[in-house]
């Protein structure tokens, strides 16, 4: 027997697979390096970006900070008169005559009143407050407590000024009066400015120093004794200056004094 299988099978042929994308699609290494291309470019624009800023924002503090130690310094005098900003401002002031550990607000009026006067050569006192003050008269402002001494000071001159602005001008408004603070032991001021109040000034201050005032008040049985008082002087059309005092818990009424004599009210 003759097998004709093996002669009946074909020849094998070679088979080739072409691998790749027909047409112009990139090539694997033009796509890697596209791609690498772009995240550098980001990540350069993002350094760019940030060190910009970084250094905007550190001008930005410089800035900030210089402005806040201009605002913190102390003034000097001579810088009074052209004061506008709000808000209390530190003053290279002298100490006062008798020290700040016995301060009588009364006694120490003319020494706040030549600060003043180098604001406004016709400064005149129109208040004093007091936050705390011993019965003897007196307070201690060395201590890290509130108790500061507040005076009030208007320039008439600069009153007359905003009535000239306010015949032409509806919001007319002049740095008129001063405020001043003694505390910590430091010396404070503050230039309110705005419409003056349509009050006549008052006369000079005329009372008795805070030692001598409660001394003699507290010998009225009208005038309840604590240990420490506050309140403050003004002036009146009807009895002149005043002292209108309060105990710190407030629990009590306690009448008002004349300053120039210590009388209790009703005065007699």
């Amino acid at each position: 027997m003759v097998h004709e299988v093996a002669r009946s099978v074909a020849q094998p042929e070679r088979i080739v697979v072409r691998v790749g994308t027909p047409g112009a699609a990139a090539s694997p290494d033009r796509s890697m390096a596209l791609a690498i291309g772009v995240t550098v470019a980001v990540i350069v624009i993002g350094v760019a970006f940030t060190v910009f800023r970084a250094r905007h924002v550190g001008r930005a503090i410089d800035a900030n900070a210089a402005r806040i130690s201009q605002m913190t310094r102390p003034l000097a005098l001579r810088e009074l008169p052209t004061l506008t900003e709000r808000g209390y401002r530190t003053v290279d002031a002298p100490a006062p005559p008798g020290g700040w550990r016995a301060f009588d607000p009364v006694a120490n009026a003319p020494w706040a009143a030549g600060i003043a006067k180098a604001w406004a050569a016709d400064a005149q006192l129109t208040r004093i407050d007091l936050a705390v003050i011993g019965n003897d008269g007196t307070t201690d402002l060395t201590k890290d407590r509130q108790d500061d001494i507040g005076y009030r000071f208007t320039s008439p001159a600069r009153v007359a000024e905003w009535e000239k602005i306010a015949d032409r001008e509806a919001d007319a408004s002049v740095p008129y009066e001063l405020m001043m603070r003694i505390a910590g032991p430091r010396v404070l001021v503050y230039v309110h400015s705005g419409r003056p109040p349509r009050e006549p000034m008052p006369p000079p201050m005329d009372s008795l120093p805070m030692r001598d005032l409660l001394a003699r008040a507290r010998q009225s049985p009208r005038f309840p004794d604590h240990p420490f008082y506050s309140g403050f002087l003004f002036h009146t059309d009807r009895a002149g200056w005043i002292w209108y005092l309060q105990s710190l818990s407030r629990r009590d009424s306690i009448p008002q004094v004349r300053a120039r004599d210590g009388a209790v009210y009703p005065w007699r």
